[in-house]
């Protein structure tokens, strides 16, 4: 049974989303900024799924052809799943840890591409920006 004792559900989500995507001036600028929240959780959820079955990810619905990068927009900023219980917090703490790392990876590449002033770039530490809230509960009372 998927209510197992040893599972809890771990909701998961990323912010804040909506003062980051009302800075957007363009429709450009308000599409990748979503795409990136998007992005962030969908590589969450492929780390997670290190852990779990991909039926136990509750929300947003997971199959082989939603794992797909060409359906990462459609993801939203949270995610909820049973995990094990006794790994986690662990697994809460390694998933913010993964999206800090791809924040960062993205800042890097950024930088380097288009040549920005590093000094400047990184002292807005970018990495740093999202607001990571997780809570983990049992299924049963």
């Amino acid at each position: 049974m998927w209510l197992d004792d040893d599972k809890g559900f771990l909701l998961f989500t990323i912010g804040p989303v909506q003062s980051y995507i009302e800075t957007a001036r363009k429709t450009q600028d308000l599409y990748m900024g979503s795409y990136m929240i998007s992005y962030l959780i969908f590589d969450a959820i492929e780390s997670l799924l290190e852990y779990i079955p991909s039926e136990d990810i509750i929300f947003p619905s997971v199959d082989k052809n939603s794992l797909e990068i060409s359906s990462v927009a459609s993801f939203p900023n949270r995610f909820l799943a049973l995990v094990p219980l006794a790994k986690a917090e662990e697994i809460a703490n390694q998933l913010e840890d993964k999206v800090k790392s791809e924040t960062k990876n993205i800042a890097d590449y950024v930088m380097t591409k288009y040549k920005c002033d590093q000094k400047l770039f990184l002292k807005q530490k970018p990495w740093d920006f999202w607001e990571i809230y997780w809570v983990i509960t049992s299924p049963k009372p």
